[in-house]
């Protein structure tokens, strides 16, 4: 459950027209430099002057950060939350971790990716997370708990004012990746702050701090002040699916006030050319214009409508006019560990009208950035996956009778398939008697929805010797006599159902049979 915290419009604007100006200017720090792509289809950005990665530079970066988002916490000092209470310290390797992807996130923005660790930060950080969890509630202003030394809850405070907070997360690494850049729920969406302070261009130091859930991130930093970029977007104009859901909005900070009124944003998915947009009077989905010092102003934010996944190969393309100077670029999206196979875990199989199959794929690696297959049913009359239809299993119910594909299909386009035959109900013999001889009448459970039943006989219960069968093409009729049987014989029975589908027979399983003597 989402349980991120809140920065308050009042507060942050009033606080950092005070403590970091409304203005940012100057060069970056790091090496930012504009690259050609690679990918003569794709048109040159304009309007933004964030760098541009390549999808190997990227994936070689994080290869060498080797930051993971689900990398553990774990303490160098354990806090105790209760009195005498004690902040505690997280070690140099979780510090380190969760500076580092910061730094993944703002290489991928095309930042400068030198933000380090700062110990007075880390400690405000710490203290917040402490005081927060003591107090159970995630607030930038916490209460003072009672017996708290007030040099302790000061430090916390003033942490928490300055520090994006979260809870529920578990790592830390998470909550930056799937916590403040996603920014997607009610709270947040309107501005998406926590996103906005992450990737602050003149960021150039923060802090982390852990007490059981409860975590921190100090983002009031503003040092490095040569700092230039503007038309910070996310995701990024290269972007791994590993770190952008389906329901993360779209941002874009353009560092300058920016007139909702005046601003269109066009999205077009490549593939389909399928097109999405947004205005103040009508939009594809959601839409904002914040222009609120969290980080950069001016921020356009939208979500569109209807899309269920991005996945490695999505090319989408962002125009947005209105502003002072038009913005255009494209994103494309790639998995980080795309996958190679996909297998489903069953042989083929029979199942009756109304019975469900439970079936359950699996991808190869089993660290694929999407382990989730979609379902598919080559014929829904005849089985239908009801199942989510982006889950690693799924449920498939018979609705008639026939043969289906069942098709498991990854996010890359990698497939493995089952087949599927809805076949009728197995046929048990009710009754065999034999009243005159060399003969035998045979009843059986009748089934109005097939077309006929085949009824075998034979010398052994095996039903290998002396065997024979008797078609009945009439789903009405529910016993058949048999003649020219062999008097003082005994003779073993059973009985299927067929449906004729397109002029092929669709047989059910054999019920119950049953035996009898020929009469002499």
């Amino acid at each position: 459950m989402k349980r991120i915290g809140l920065l308050s419009k009042c507060f942050a604007i009033a606080l950092l027209l005070a403590m970091i100006g409304s203005e940012l200017t100057g060069t970056s720090l790091a090496p930012n430099t504009i690259v050609a792509r690679a990918e003569a289809a794709l048109p040159q950005a304009t309007g933004i002057s964030v760098a541009y990665h390549t999808e190997e530079e990227i994936r070689n970066y994080l290869k060498s950060s080797g930051a993971m988002i689900n990398d553990p916490v774990t303490y160098k000092e354990e806090p105790s939350t209760e009195a005498p209470y004690k902040a505690g310290s997280l070690t140099d390797e979780t510090l380190n971790s969760s500076v580092k992807m910061v730094n993944q996130i703002r290489y991928i923005a095309g930042l400068s990716y030198n933000v380090e660790l700062d110990k007075s930060y880390t400690e405000m950080a710490q203290a917040a997370s402490l005081v927060n969890r003591v107090n159970r509630i995630m607030t930038h202003w916490p209460n003072r708990p009672s017996g708290m030394e007030e040099s302790l809850y000061q430090l916390g405070r003033k942490g928490a004012e300055s520090s994006n907070i979260a809870s529920g997360y578990g790592p830390i690494n998470s909550s930056l990746v799937e916590g403040y850049m996603e920014d997607g729920d009610s709270s947040n969406i309107e501005r998406v702050g926590h996103r906005r302070w992450i990737l602050n261009p003149p960021m150039s130091a923060t802090g982390f701090g852990y007490c059981d859930n409860f975590s921190a991130m100090y983002v009031f930093d503003k040092n490095n002040q040569a700092a230039s970029e503007y038309g910070v977007v996310w995701p990024a104009q290269t972007m791994p699916t590993d770190y952008f859901g389906r329901d993360y909005p779209w941002s874009i900070s353009m560092g300058y006030e920016v007139d909702k009124d005046k601003v269109q944003v066009k999205l077009i998915r490549m593939s389909d050319e399928k097109t999405w947009n947004f205005s103040s009077t009508h939009s594809n989905g959601y839409f904002n214009v914040d222009n609120g010092g969290y980080g950069q102003k001016g921020c356009i934010i939208f979500r569109p409508d209807d899309v269920k996944y991005y996945v490695g190969g999505d090319v989408f393309q962002v125009t947005i006019s209105g502003l002072d100077t038009p913005v255009s670029y494209s994103v494309s999206f790639f998995d980080l560990v795309p996958v190679t196979s996909v297998t489903i875990k069953k042989t083929d199989t029979k199942i009756l009208k109304g019975q469900y199959l439970y079936l359950e794929a699996s991808v190869t690696p089993a660290d694929a950035s999407h382990g989730w297959v979609q379902w598919s049913s080559s014929d829904k009359a005849i089985a239908e996956a009801e199942s989510a239809d982006v889950m690693s299993h799924g449920w498939v119910v018979g609705k008639s009778y026939g043969t289906a594909i069942i098709t498991a299909k990854s996010s890359n386009g990698l497939e493995a398939t089952h087949k599927i035959t809805v076949v009728p109900k197995p046929i048990d013999v009710q009754k065999v008697t034999s009243a005159k001889k060399g003969q035998v009448t045979v009843s059986y459970q009748k089934d109005k929805t097939v077309s006929g039943y085949e009824v075998v006989y034979a010398t052994d219960s095996k039903f290998s010797k002396n065997k024979k069968t008797k078609v009945v093409n009439k789903a009405s009729i529910s016993k058949t006599t048999i003649s020219k049987l062999k008097p003082g014989q005994i003779y073993y029975f059973k009985v299927r159902s067929y449906a004729l589908v397109d002029g092929k027979k669709v047989y059910g399983e054999y019920g119950d049979w049953d035996y009898e003597w020929v009469k002499n």
